[in-house]
């Protein structure tokens, strides 16, 4: 997911000039396959901070620092790209795929779809290939 959103958003995913040793590389690569694997469960920076046993503060920083991204935007990305899959190949109710893929709200759901994609997952769902083809590869994030 690191190269597909990279992709998507060139200029966000510029990390900062640093050096990034082996184990900032290796911690912020569990924490993203973490997100991966478990994304339609509740997280917060709290509970993945705990989880690998760093400081919110300091995961915030070497997240954003090697992929560009914030731990948020990460998991909403990886959220919305699993409900786009959903809302393509699937005819069920667009609350059941929101807290399928981790949303415990519809306005919440519908707004970081809207954010990343320009459209209401409603609008995506009926558009046609076309109109969804021309949305990014996969999300935008400010």
């Amino acid at each position: 997911l690191f190269s597909h959103l990279a992709r998507a958003n060139p200029e966000q995913s510029k990390a900062p000039n640093r050096e990034f040793t082996p184990p900032k590389l290796q911690k912020v690569h569990e924490i993203a396959e973490y997100i991966n694997n478990n994304f339609q469960e509740d997280m917060t920076l709290d509970s993945l901070s705990r989880q690998f046993y760093v400081s919110k503060y300091y995961l915030c920083r070497i997240f954003k620092d090697i992929t560009g991204f914030t731990v948020n935007d990460y998991i909403h990305a990886h959220r919305v790209c699993k409900a786009r899959q959903l809302l393509q190949q699937c005819e069920d109710s667009i609350t059941k795929i929101a807290q399928d893929v981790g949303y415990s709200s519809d306005t919440q759901f519908g707004k970081k779809f809207k954010e990343a994609t320009g459209l209401s997952p409603l609008q995506y769902r009926k558009g046609s290939d076309d109109e969804r083809n021309t949305i990014a590869p996969d999300v935008r994030f400010p």
